[in-house]
């Protein structure tokens, strides 16, 4: 049985909710994800629409960290002088084939996946008009819902919305994430939707022996539950999930790696440069992540 641990939601939601949103704001211009749209998006934003969402489809059972995927995604297509919707999609399953280190799994379903998306309205509303839904995210996320007969809280089809809106920011819209979309959530956010405690498994005393094993269980039957806890700290911190993710994705890569509170701080800041950041309200997040497997 998996219950979501109210104590603990409220306790994670009120150390997010003192996270200013400029704080948050700049933090995003740090994401390799976020650079790595901008960079397409400041040369061909019609391409980096489409890329921006195509590529976040196929973000799934990557041979390498998403940063390190993103980045090279960004460096392949900024080099293309990409001109219709068709050379688009050749040049993304010639990448696919011949050029990715990071994404070299299940590629043949990938670029099926991929067809579907070029097969819909919706491919060639976004050529012609990129940022269509910057302002109304949920109406792309219908959409990618009725393309791929998938549920609202998809990881693939939210981080999809993610990634579009960082287009959306890279374009020099002012715009925010919409509250009504869900937490991406993948194995990253699982793990620390563990370590958190806003979820408990019963009968389960999760450990860093044993914390992958549970991720692999919540990640096959229990997403559900994963979305509807972040959404309840999402509600009660004031903040989208999109701007928590943003943040509890870029820490959660060094919290995975077991060490001090201490020193993932100084990792955290040392690799995204985020000095700004007030230190004291760093590492209270972090202690709050890892409540249940007690990182001193």
């Amino acid at each position: 049985m998996i219950d979501i641990v109210y104590e603990r939601v409220k306790r994670v939601a009120e150390t997010l909710s003192m996270f200013k949103e400029d704080f948050i704001v700049l933090l995003e211009k740090k994401d390799p994800q976020y650079q790595a749209v901008k960079l397409l998006a400041l040369k061909n934003p019609r391409a980096a629409a489409i890329v921006s969402i195509a590529n976040a489809l196929i973000s799934y059972q990557l041979t390498g960290r998403g940063e390190d995927y993103w980045s090279e995604v960004g460096r392949y297509f900024v080099e293309k002088n990409i001109v219709n919707p068709v050379e688009l999609f050749l040049e993304f399953k010639d990448f696919l084939l011949n050029h990715t280190r990071y994404n070299r799994r299940y590629v043949y379903t990938k670029i099926s996946r991929l067809e579907k998306l070029w097969k819909s309205n919706l491919l060639n509303t976004l050529w012609e008009n990129p940022t269509l839904y910057c302002r109304c995210q949920e109406k792309l996320l219908g959409e990618l819902v009725r393309i791929y007969r998938q549920p609202w809280s998809a990881k693939t089809l939210v981080f999809a919305v993610k990634m579009y809106y960082y287009f959306c920011k890279a374009r020099g819209l002012d715009v925010k994430p919409s509250q009504k979309i869900p937490m991406p959530c993948d194995r990253r956010i699982c793990f620390i939707t563990l370590s958190s405690g806003i979820l408990y498994i019963k009968g389960a005393t999760i450990t860093w022996n044993n914390i992958w094993r549970y991720v692999d269980l919540l990640m096959k039957k229990h997403r559900d539950s994963i979305v509807q806890a972040w959404f309840l700290v999402s509600k009660l911190s004031g903040l989208p999930a999109i701007y928590m993710d943003t943040v509890i994705w870029l820490l959660a890569r060094f919290i995975m790696r077991g060490r001090s509170i201490e020193d993932i701080y100084k990792e955290f800041t040392r690799v995204y440069e985020v000095e700004f950041l007030p230190s004291k309200l760093v590492k209270s997040l972090i202690h709050e992540l890892l409540f249940i497997l007690h990182v001193a």
